[in-house]
């Protein structure tokens, strides 16, 4: 594989990477479900990368919240876990080829609201 073919699946994606961030920032609101979530930002990567090994998908979307730092991924067929207006939840979504793996801090309340910020 020349470099110039891994730099373009790599750009590519990014890209995905990038157009994911920008659909969660406008979609994801309290009230939706984890699993809702997960499917959002698979399901998009799927479209946008499909073809590639996993259809471009590199890990399982994590979707932890509040006290929980890292690595939660909602299981299909378990009890719901729906985002509540008080909740801060941090979205870990990666996508294969890319360089970067993706970590997105969103919040509700004013209070938390510079958190995301900074």
């Amino acid at each position: 594989v020349k470099l110039s073919d891994q730099l373009m699946k790599a750009r590519k994606a990014s890209e995905v990477h990038r157009r994911n961030r920008y659909k969660l920032q406008s979609m994801i609101k309290p009230g939706m479900s984890m699993n809702e979530i997960c499917s959002i930002i698979e399901d998009s990567t799927r479209v946008m990368l499909q073809g590639e090994l996993n259809d471009g998908i590199a890990m399982p979307t994590g979707v932890p919240m509040n006290e929980c730092a890292a690595h939660f991924t909602p299981i299909a067929g378990e009890d719901e876990i729906f985002l509540k207006e008080d909740d801060v939840l941090k979205i870990d979504f990666a996508s294969k080829e890319s360089m970067e793996e993706g970590i997105n801090l969103l919040v509700w309340m004013s209070e938390y609201v510079t958190l995301e910020k900074e």
